[in-house]
């Protein structure tokens, strides 16, 4: 375990890396619990090809794959961000980026939060955004289930 765990880190800058950073923004808990998950489904297909004389590495396809169980494992941080965290008209606010929406009755001050807490940030275009596409499909969830 400690060998596959060294070997991921090591040799993926290229196969590893960018996804797992690209889907977390450098979060360090989301990082973590990203690595977690696909440590987990790596030594699942050691177990699968004990014979295989090459170590898994982490693809962008794993990556993508792992994410049902990224959210399921990570559940109580996003329900912890939606329901605690972000105050109710933070809430609307991103339920409005969400849906493509200006978030129009939000007003500056809670936009700045939502910057500041970095869930949200303006694009080049002057549209807001989820600022972290882990955290964007996690929330997408707790509005679609509302």
């Amino acid at each position: 375990m400690r060998y596959l765990v060294t070997t991921l880190w090591t040799i993926s800058e290229i196969t590893f890396h960018c996804p797992v950073l690209e889907l977390t923004r450098c979060q360090p808990y989301l990082v973590q619990l990203t690595g977690s998950v696909l440590v987990d489904r790596l030594n699942q297909k050691l177990r699968q090809f004990p014979d295989e004389t090459e170590l898994p590495i982490a693809t962008r396809q794993d990556v993508e794959a792992a994410i049902p169980k990224i959210l399921e494992a990570g559940g109580l941080y996003f329900r912890e961000l939606w329901k605690v965290t972000l105050s109710s008209p933070e809430r609307e606010a991103v339920e409005c980026i969400l849906r493509g929406e200006p978030p129009k009755n939000a007003s500056t001050q809670i936009l700045r939060k939502l910057v500041q807490k970095e869930v949200i940030e303006l694009g080049e275009d002057g549209i807001y955004r989820l600022q972290v596409p882990l955290v964007e499909r996690a929330l997408r969830q707790f509005v679609a289930d509302a």
